[in-house]
């Protein structure tokens, strides 16, 4: 069996949801819809949303913990929670800052309405990460684990033309534990 490469697995772009950079969280989830309903059934089916520019090149991505953020858009106010997550933030300092800043007290329905009106860009993650189709499996394993990334970019001739993503990469990792992708 030939080794496996990041473009044999990767989602291509035009399968993948986006939304315009002056879109909602709202217009995200519908891109999301509509992609799980137009997908086949090869890959997990999609769990983000890539952000384009005007001219429609990608800017940014969001993912589950971005539309999460959208329920509190002051959390980015406040301080830059992925490094403090993984510095010294506690539970009890979590704790602290709900209730100093009074977040997540309104009904979680009216929550969820407001968050549908939230711009994209107010939570996107910027596009930093991304591996060639050419690249090895193995290779963007590596980049998985090193950039800790549910998500990357997949590059060819220095224009992006899709996703590979985690979720189906540890789809096949568990097929070749299993013995269930014999040849």
């Amino acid at each position: 069996m030939r080794s496996l490469l990041v473009k044999d697995l990767m989602l291509p772009l035009e399968n993948y949801p986006k939304v315009s950079h002056k879109g909602t969280v709202k217009d995200a989830f519908n891109a999301i819809r509509d992609a799980e309903l137009s997908r086949s059934g090869r890959l997990q089916p999609p769990r983000a949303v890539l952000v384009l520019d005007s001219k429609g090149h990608i800017v940014g991505q969001l993912g589950h913990l971005d539309f999460l953020r959208a329920l509190e858009p002051r959390y980015r106010l406040l301080a830059d929670f992925d490094k403090l997550a993984k510095s010294w933030l506690t539970p009890e300092m979590t704790e602290s800052v709900m209730e100093m800043f009074n977040w997540f007290r309104e009904d979680f329905s009216e929550v969820c309405l407001k968050a549908g009106e939230v711009k994209v860009t107010d939570i996107m993650r910027p596009i930093s990460e991304s591996v060639s189709s050419e690249d090895s499996l193995q290779s963007a394993i590596h980049a998985f684990i090193v950039w800790q990334s549910p998500r990357l970019m997949v590059i060819d001739g220095g224009k992006v033309v899709g996703v590979i993503r985690l979720a189906d990469v540890f789809d096949l990792l568990g097929k070749e534990i299993m013995g269930n992708n014999k040849k």
